[in-house]
């Protein structure tokens, strides 16, 4: 009987480990205050409590909005970045002065939601950022790790350019912009 009980058990962890996994891939990425992709930038400026931002248009398609000095990451200020494709929300991410923190201590912090990378190239990096504003490439020597996460969001951290940058960019939205 107890033997029944104890499968039972594992069966019933093994289930709700499973059910909890498919609601986060149902739920699909959230950035900080609710920003989910596909929002507008007014929807961005109201979720970050924001009256004005720092916006300017790239291109026909591309908005592109910094908000400066919010906080970040392990209590450290950062400016937070974004990116629009025709008006809905595709690329996120964080951008840290050298001199606030390091990027051992964001690489740390993204391990811990994230686990260890699954990529060291930035070539996806750079292609999914060469769809959107042309060619891209990291400095020689700049150090790179990525993530794929379950709904097709890709992250990276690079350090480069005097600047740590975290982002996160809607892969699948992009990919098919780039077809």
């Amino acid at each position: 009987m107890k033997k029944i009980m104890a499968i039972l058990m594992a069966l019933l962890l093994v289930g709700c480990a499973a059910l909890a996994e498919a609601a986060v891939q149902d739920e699909g990425f959230v950035f900080c205050n609710g920003i989910t992709w596909g929002m507008t930038p007014e929807e961005v400026a109201a979720a970050e409590n924001v009256e004005e931002a720092d916006a300017f248009d790239y291109g026909e398609k591309l908005t592109f909005m910094e908000f400066e000095d919010v906080e970040a990451l392990a209590n450290t200020e950062g400016d937070a970045n974004f990116i629009f494709l025709n008006g809905a929300l595709v690329v996120c991410g964080y951008e840290f002065d050298e001199e606030d923190i390091d990027v051992q201590t964001v690489l740390e912090a993204v391990k811990a939601e994230y686990g260890e990378p699954t990529d060291s190239d930035p070539a996806t990096l750079n292609a999914l950022l060469g769809a959107l504003t042309g060619p891209s490439e990291l400095e020689d020597g700049a150090f790179f790790a990525g993530w794929t996460l379950p709904d097709g969001t890709y992250v990276g951290i690079t350090d480069s350019f005097d600047d740590i940058e975290l982002a996160y960019l809607d892969a699948p939205t992009i990919g098919a912009q780039a077809e």
